[in-house]
């Protein structure tokens, strides 16, 4: 089932990106590069500055833009370079307010759905930059190993602390690596509050043997320390 929702996920959002990238890609290689010289004097009767140097990176935008929302490589940035192109074109080519004669309100009408019409698609763009391009895309297929790999690190690093525990037979990592050359400090604050109880004089009867014959063994000058104490 997630298989066949990543696959209609995949499918409609490579149908959109192509849908959007359409117009931008028509504009730049139908008419901006075939009719440069005709652009260049247009851009200009609409008060643009420096149109030619504008009208080169017009067509820079449209071709970075689109050729990275195609194949879903740099999507945001590409979203980015065709927003900003759309933003600037419809300035000033679709600038409905500037029709303030009556006498003028059918142009004013079409200006207006120009502009709405960009508005719809620099929502689709922004829609790109906020979202990506889904998993049918470089950037989803990226996306997707990183994500492997993450998991796949995740697991490596959890396996080792796992044999670990089980070898400790269930307790805290490390701990019976610890028991082995450090004492826990709870047994050895139990050792300090609740010493060893003093024998008793049957005990001391029973030991003196062994101590007599243990002393009988030792050296003339150890031998007197020994009594002495």
């Amino acid at each position: 089932m997630d298989s066949l929702a990543t696959g209609v996920q995949g499918f409609v959002t490579l149908l959109a990106r192509l849908m959007l990238v359409a117009i931008f890609m028509l504009c730049a290689l139908g008419n901006k590069i075939p009719q440069f010289s005709e652009t260049v004097d247009y851009m200009a009767s609409e008060g643009v500055p420096q149109p030619k140097l504008a009208l080169f990176g017009a067509i820079a935008l449209l071709l970075l833009g689109g050729l990275s929302v195609i194949p879903g490589a740099w999507t945001r940035i590409g979203a980015s370079f065709l927003f900003v192109f759309l933003v600037a074109a419809t300035f000033f080519f679709h600038d409905f307010w500037s029709y303030g004669d009556p006498a003028q309100a059918s142009q004013q009408q079409v200006q207006l759905i120009h502009f709405m019409k960009n508005v719809a698609i620099g929502g689709g763009l922004l829609m790109l930059v906020g979202f990506g391009p889904g998993p049918w895309s470089v950037d989803g297929w990226i996306a997707a190993k990183e994500a492997e790999a993450a998991e796949e690190t995740g697991e490596a690093a959890a396996e080792p602390a796992k044999e670990e525990e089980d070898g400790n037979g269930g307790g805290a990592p490390g701990a019976a690596s610890r028991s082995r050359w450090t004492r826990p400090k709870s047994s050895w604050y139990s050792a300090r509050e609740k010493p060893h109880p003093r024998p008793c004089c049957c005990q001391h009867l029973l030991a003196w043997p062994r101590i007599a014959r243990a002393r009988s063994r030792l050296p003339p000058r150890y031998a007197s320390h020994a009594e002495s104490r």
